[in-house]
Order: C-alpha cells, then structure tokens, then sequence
C-alpha cells in the first residue's frame, strides 16, 4: 500500500485542510466559474477525477488522492451548502480559497510534490470546468456557424 509522502505527512492544521480539500474547492471554483452554477455533469466529473487519480495521477500522489476520494462527495455537497447564496460573494469566498491553495501548495518544502500536485490540480480544474460542454458542441458549432456564413453569403449576392 501507498504512504503519502512525507511532506503531505507533516502538514498540520489550516495548512493541512487546504491541501487535502484542494480538489473539493477546485471542483466548486470549477463548476461556479463556467456558468454561475453547478449542473450534474460538473459534479459528476468531479467525483469521478477525485477517484479515478488514486491510479491516473502520478505515483507521488495516489495516497493523496485515496484520502481526497474518502468523503470526497460528501465533502463536495457539505462545501457547497457553505458557500454565501449571492453570486457576487460565493465568487469571491471560491476565489479566496483558490489563492490560499495556491499559496499553501507552493510552500510545500518538497518541490518535487509542489510541481506534481500543482499541476494535477489544474488538470482537475480543466476537467470540471470543461465537463458540461458536450461533444455536441464541439462538432455542432462549427458546421453551424459554417452555414450561417454560407447563408450570410448567399444573401450579399441578392
């Protein structure tokens, strides 16, 4: 079995918190910041990352990930219910937490984990943020803006 490395080990604290809820607050930051709100898709891609990087994340941080998974819908639910009702401030609370992960992950003593959790973090984000835009889009945008200029140019010749 995994052991999470030392410096994740040591961590106490708000310090502590911050890290091992980072892909919680991500998540929320994720879904909030693509369309002011969370839809299922969002929450289930989540939920999904938070277990599928216990293996796909790399090694360092599978025992990371194994104690972020444990409650992690729990947590995600329990977070959100917390966060003020009007728009304006739930931004500014996600954004706030958003720097002090930041903050806390940087000053992690061992470098090696600091890049790899930093940039696996993001990734998260990417994946939440990116989860309730559908294939449909993608593929449907372009053919029909490519119509409605097709069409545009068959006006102007009238």
């Amino acid at each position: 079995m995994e052991t999470l490395p030392k410096v994740l080990q040591e961590l106490q604290g708000e310090e502590r918190e911050l890290i091992f809820t980072a892909p919680v607050w991500i998540s929320l930051f994720a879904s909030y910041r693509h369309d002011g709100e969370i839809d299922k898709a969002e929450k289930a891609e989540a939920i999904k990352q938070a277990h599928f990087r216990t293996f796909t994340s790399p090694n360092s941080l599978h025992a990371y990930y194994k104690v972020v998974d444990d409650h992690f819908e729990d947590k995600f639910d329990a977070f959100n219910k917390m966060l003020p009702q009007g728009e304006e401030e739930r931004d500014q609370l996600l954004e706030e937490k958003i720097r002090a992960i930041v903050r806390a992950v940087k000053g992690l003593s061992d470098e090696h984990i600091a890049k790899n959790l930093m940039h696996d973090l993001n990734e998260f984000y990417l994946r939440v943020f990116r989860a309730d835009s559908n294939i449909f889009q993608y593929f449907t945008f372009p053919l029909i803006s490519k119509s409605l200029d097709e069409e545009d140019e068959n006006l102007d010749e009238i």
